[in-house]
């Protein structure tokens, strides 16, 4: 055994409870990112892409407010002429960019749950059609359904 490295070191490299396969991590990740756009779903009650677009415009104008307002402080900021007044402007700017980052995450996870949309509609389109032809059923365009 080569003795450079520290004993707490040796034989110890990629072991660990949160250490695997790299396949395996990158599936947890991606189960992560999935339970992510679950939650956000279910949470806001998003069933439809039109109110996943609604809430990412929202998402996206309340980002723009608190960001204008913590840009107005960072200019305060500049003609500050007490150290009291100076960290107080900076203690608001810290309180906005706590406010601003769980917003932009949730934007984040929006943005990647639209990306699946069409997807998603290309299987459902799909399922319909296997259904259709299993119960042999065809889509007329005039019509709708029939036999």
């Amino acid at each position: 055994i080569w003795r450079s490295e520290p004993a707490h070191r040796r034989g110890r490299r990629g072991c660990g409870p949160d250490r695997g396969p790299a396949m395996m991590r990158a599936e947890m990740r991606k189960l992560d990112r999935y339970i992510e756009e679950y939650n956000l779903l279910c949470d806001n009650n998003l069933n439809s892409p039109k109110k996943l677009l609604d809430f990412q415009e929202n998402l996206s104008s309340r980002i723009s407010e608190l960001e204008q307002e913590r840009y107005a402080l960072r200019l305060k900021l500049r003609r500050v002429k007490t150290p009291e007044e100076d960290a107080a402007l900076k203690e608001q700017a810290k309180e906005l960019t706590k406010q601003i980052t769980p917003l932009r995450k949730e934007l984040k996870v929006a943005l990647r749950i639209e990306e699946h949309i069409p997807r998603i509609k290309e299987l459902l389109d799909a399922e319909r059609n296997i259904e259709l032809k299993h119960n042999g059923l065809t889509i007329k365009k005039e019509r709708g359904y029939e036999r």
